[in-house]
């Protein structure tokens, strides 16, 4: 499954394919870093619509960091 090609040439081959993970917005990574300790990040994944994983990434900073 794999091809050459530039970076560019593989993020546009991911957008094509409907892979890229830009399901949240700012006022989204605000609200679940409200939410932390409040409710599980297991409800929180459900009620955004993601996973876990990407939740513990927004409270910890590894993304959505400059909010």
């Amino acid at each position: 499954h794999l091809f050459l090609g530039t970076q560019a040439d593989n993020l546009k081959d991911m957008r094509a394919k409907g892979r890229h993970f830009t399901k949240l917005t700012k006022a989204d990574a605000i609200a679940i870093r409200a939410l932390k300790g409040k409710i599980t990040r297991k409800a929180i994944a459900a009620q955004f619509g993601v996973s876990f994983g990407c939740v513990s990434d927004v409270i910890y900073g590894k993304t959505w960091q400059h909010v």
